[in-house]
């Protein structure tokens, strides 16, 4: 079958080069510039900046040479019209193609270098062929030229193989002692004034067991160097955005340098992407995938066995959706990265810093590693260890095992700081943290095992809870560690009076779309609503989610302008001199849960039933409830969590951009205290 490669027809140049294969096996270098690389069916090796395996690394030079024997070493004197690589000698073509001209070129030179590999030592026999004037040199791993034992017209020095006359075509040949085991620098030099254009040359010696082979495609010949090799010292070009599709085949396609997009197609590919932000695809097959620097993408669907995918430094985004039947191995790396995979078995090591894992359904191992990590175990039994820093776990589905769930080295566990701490969102299947303890000491797992049992005063009663989907454990907790700081209820109560354009209404007749006075922004649209509503057994049960009482003028005249009551952790817009005293801000937002000073902002005992309201605007706002500036709902990572999964999926189908971005929704209106820090306000 045809193979395609870089010949002097379709080198590789330092430009922009658009190459397209066969259905054979073939094997591309664009060299620098932003190449296209279209290589179709077969086993194809593709490289969009780097030196292929084998073959030579060329620069041409136009020079004006003249009639005297003696040039080869004047070629880099001339003007430089192309470097990169081919696989053959066609000196004449190689300079059409790069002057775009055609019939016998003249006054030129060329510098061909690549490695060659010597395993057996001893004496090695080259020839060269060539009208006008070459020479042949190798070089010693420290750059030194190699001298040569013996030739028929040997220089000064005798450091390299003389053909360098101005001559009709003609052969000499040399000998040269090399050593074992030794990889050398080989470089041929041709230069033409006018006339013929030929060039070819010979080696024979240990390695080709006595006999005489094409140099140009000898096995002794290995990587040529780098593109930005030059004989002048001043590299040409530069790395380049490659497009390198591999089509059908078992292909080995590598990026290197530039933000290069990768496409493997059907059967086992291996994708390098190396350096620059890469866009990395493939479907079917097993796969390897080595993203490199960057901030890369890759995206894997279709594949029915084993994709190995490392994501190497930078914030990448990894999605692999394949058969169930299939196995994967993903390593982020370093980087805020994002991984996605579907109902394939797959062991999953996010790697350092803050990254997101969504896994789909069938058995994960799931490692955040260090950083503050998102992770979703989907469906199947799965076992998730975040590692260090404070990490969030959602549980789907399965029989699924928290390795580490952590608490924070040296955090009071209960101190209302969500973020120091790992958190699991139990909202949708517990009313009260006291539920969560029993249930895990019960059997050692969160099953909701303790139905009907009577827990702090109450009956455990799940039928109004979602059930879950499978068992919990969490390795090494002592079910009394578990706290609030897991769950969170926030914002408003029923009866809040909300300042609205026309006037102050309940916040229970507010609708998505009316419009409330913001401090900020002014007249702004609710996007949404949310609602939570908790009886005197849950108050009894969870005696946490007991509303802080704000008495009328707590805060001074008309602030707020009657009682009113929110959540522990409503965060309440406070200013004044001690405010930039402590926090050398001129306004903050504190959590009502530690405003409680015991006389004018109180934890309501007496409460038998509360329902806390919810809303969210298009950002962040400080809005007037009772009178009393305070926040709105604010999505970020926790409060997601905090509303269970319709309520987020709601949230989300509004700000599409939160299901992958968290962070997305942006900054709280102002700089938000924790309770430790809003008690120093009390004292």
């Amino acid at each position: 079958m045809a193979m395609a490669d870089n010949t002097s027809s379709n080198p590789a140049t330092e430009g922009n080069d658009n190459f397209n294969g066969t259905g054979g096996q073939d094997t591309f270098t664009g060299g620098f510039g932003d190449d296209t690389i279209n290589a179709g069916d077969g086993d194809d090796l593709i490289i969009g900046d780097g030196a292929p395996p084998t073959g030579w690394h060329y620069e041409a030079f136009d020079f004006n040479f003249d009639s005297s024997a003696g040039q080869a070493f004047d070629i880099e004197s001339g003007t430089r019209i192309g470097s990169g690589y081919v696989t053959d000698f066609d000196e004449s073509n190689l300079v059409n193609t790069l002057r775009g001209t055609n019939g016998n070129p003249q006054d030129f030179g060329i510098v061909y270098t690549s490695t060659l590999n010597v395993t057996a030592g001893g004496v090695y026999t080259f020839s060269t062929r060539s009208d006008d004037g070459s020479t042949l040199q190798i070089f010693d791993s420290n750059g030194d030229p190699v001298l040569w034992d013996s030739q028929s017209n040997p220089p000064a020095g005798n450091e390299y193989l003389n053909n360098d006359f101005h001559q009709a075509a003609n052969t000499r040949s040399g000998q040269i002692t090399l050593d074992p085991n030794e990889t050398y620098t080989i470089q041929l030099r041709y230069w033409e004034n006018a006339g013929q254009d030929v060039l070819s040359a010979t080696v024979s010696g240990p390695d080709t067991g006595g006999a005489t082979q094409n140099l140009v495609n000898s096995p002794m010949i290995g990587q040529p160097p780098d593109p930005d090799f030059s004989v002048t010292g001043t590299p040409a070009g530069a790395e380049g955005d490659d497009s390198l599709s591999g089509g059908n085949g078992f292909d080995t396609i590598i990026g290197n340098g530039g933000n290069d997009t990768l496409d493997g197609g059907g059967n086992s590919d291996t994708l390098i992407g190396g350096e620059g932000n890469d866009s990395i695809t493939d479907s079917d097959g097993s796969n390897f995938v080595d993203a490199g620097e960057g901030d890369d993408t890759v995206f894997i669907t279709g594949a029915t066995e084993q994709n190995t995918v490392d994501g190497g430094a930078g914030d990448d985004s990894i999605t692999v959706f394949d058969s169930a039947q299939s196995n994967n191995s993903i390593d982020g790396g370093t980087g805020d990265d994002t991984i996605i995979t579907g109902d394939s078995s797959d062991t999953i090591n996010a790697g350092a810093d803050n990254d997101s894992i969504q896994s789909g359904a069938n058995a994960d191992i799931i490692s955040g590693g260090a950083g503050d990590d998102f992770i979703d175990s989907g469906d199947g039994s799965d076992e998730m260890t975040g590692g260090e820093g404070f990490d969030t776990f959602v549980v789907t589905g399965g029989n699924d095992t928290i390795v580490d769930f952590e608490f924070g080295t040296g955090n009071d566990p209960d101190d209302g700081d969500q973020t120091n701490n790992d958190f699991l969102d139990l909202e949708p299947y517990y009313d009260s943290v006291f539920e969560v303890r029993a249930d895990l000491a019960d059997d050692g797992l969160l099953n909701q095992s303790n139905q009907g049992e009577t827990v702090s005063g109450g009956v455990v009663d799940y039928s109004d809870n979602t059930s879950l989907p499978g068992t919990i454990e969490l390795q090494g907790v002592d079910p009394n560690d578990i706290t609030f700081d897991t769950v969170n209820v926030v914002c408003f109560t029923k009866g809040a009076m909300i300042r609205t354009p026309s006037g102050d209404r309940p916040i229970e007749t507010l609708r998505v779309g009316d419009i409330v006075e913001t401090l900020d922004d002014g007249a702004q649209p609710i996007r949404w609503i949310g609602h939570a509503g908790l009886d005197a057994a849950t108050l009894s049960r969870a005696p946490f989610n007991r509303p802080i009482l704000i008495r009328k003028g707590a805060f001074g005249p008309g602030r707020p302008a009657r009682d009113m009551r929110v959540s522990p952790q409503h965060r309440m817009l406070l200013q004044g001199w001690n405010i930039d005293l402590h926090f050398s801000e001129r306004q903050v937002l504190a959590p009502a849960k530690g405003l409680v000073d015991g006389h004018t902002v109180l934890i309501d005992e007496d409460a038998q039933r509360v329902h806390y309201i919810h809303i969210l605007f298009d950002q962040h706002q400080v809005v007037f409830a009772d009178g009393m500036p305070s926040e709105s709902f604010h999505p970020g990572a926790q409060g997601l969590d905090a509303i269970g999964h319709a309520a987020r999926a709601e949230v989300i189908r509004l700000f599409p951009h939160m299901s992958w971005d968290q962070a997305g929704f942006g900054n709280t209106a102002r700089m938000c205290l924790k309770v430790s820090e809003a008690r120093l306000l009390t004292t």
